[in-house]
């Protein structure tokens, strides 16, 4: 009969241990004996943001020692325009083969402005980003950039991507190299959270867009300027599966038609103004009188007017929906 397990030789019981602890902890824990390196890397290593130039070349050198570490990473923060050219393109050579989540900030050094720093579109640089967008187990990506047309970093991203969260400030990008022709497959998304200008909008609305967005289930403009998508062909079979869309008021009358989304069950709005609640009324009337709508959320400022006229339309509703403000 064998005796049972010691505390510590339950893998579970490690997992969870870990999970409370710094990243100073950890690396303690990890320097104690390769049963303990072993339990911690994961931990450790799991979310890497690399802000800046000397902590890149510091995770490089770590690398250089134990090239398994790569491994470990499922979460990648990076700012390439805080990196030297040598930095970025030694980097996005690491295999990262367990990465599944990208946050990448094209815009300017952290704590700055964004207009503080122009940064260039090498080849190297290109190079760079498509290379860590085409990751093998990408599933979520983070963009933001300065440029309002992105199109040419989406060339090459894997397919694997199903959660997408752009955004793009509104000034003039630099000269774009060579855009590449649409790609032959584009990438089935799952979710796609927009803020930028119009030629944004005029980017994925159009016939050169790297989506494929017939499985679309949740839809977030965080702009009034974006709200043009609805209207675009281009995300018309979203209308068949959307189950969530996240606008931000006001809009124009009809703008917002919920009848055409058959399996809507959450609407969500960001009204900082009472005066805008005619566009949340006028969204409203469109619902249809069978429908799957589970919840209404309204968000933002808070204001009287705003909780007057949620506490009538919940009246109105019959308490079918659930209306929050926040």
């Amino acid at each position: 009969m064998h005796p049972p397990p010691r505390p510590f030789e339950i893998p579970e019981l490690i997992h969870e241990l870990l999970g409370y602890l710094h990243d100073s902890e950890l690396a303690m824990c990890a320097s104690v004996d390769q049963f303990w390196r072993h339990a911690a890397r994961p931990r450790l290593f799991g979310n890497i943001t690399i802000h800046s130039d000397k902590k890149c070349v510091r995770f490089l050198r770590i690398l250089s020692t134990s090239p398994d570490i790569s491994t470990f990473v499922v979460r990648l923060d990076v700012y390439p325009a805080v990196l030297s050219p040598q930095s970025f393109a030694a980097l996005v050579q690491l295999p990262f083969p367990q990465v599944c989540v990208l946050c990448c900030n094209l815009c300017f050094r952290l704590g700055y402005s964004p207009m503080d720093r122009d940064f260039e579109l090498s080849t190297t640089f290109v190079d760079g980003i498509q290379r860590l967008l085409g990751l093998p187990r990408l599933h979520s990506v983070e963009l933001q950039c300065r440029y309002d047309d992105p199109r040419l970093l989406w060339h090459c991203a894997a397919l694997s991507i199903r959660h997408v969260w752009l955004s793009c400030i509104a000034v003039q990008g630099p000269v774009m190299p060579h855009v590449p022709e649409a790609r032959l497959q584009r990438i089935p998304l799952k979710s796609l959270n927009v803020w930028g200008p119009v030629s944004l909008n005029d980017w994925l609305g159009g016939g050169r867009s790297p989506f494929d967005v017939a499985q679309l289930e949740v839809l977030h403009l965080r702009s009034s300027t974006s709200l043009k998508l609805l209207r675009m062909t281009a995300l018309a079979p979203a209308a068949a599966s959307l189950k969530t869309l996240n606008v931000k008021a006001p809009w124009a009358k009809g703008e917002v038609d919920l009848s055409a989304y058959k399996r809507l069950e959450s609407f969500r709005v960001c009204c900082h103004s009472p005066s805008y609640l005619s566009s949340l009324e006028d969204a409203l009337m469109t619902i249809p009188t069978e429908n799957h709508i589970r919840e209404i959320v309204v968000y933002g400022s808070p204001s009287p007017h705003i909780e007057d006229y949620l506490t009538e339309i919940t009246r109105l509703w019959l308490g079918k929906i659930q209306v929050q403000s926040y």
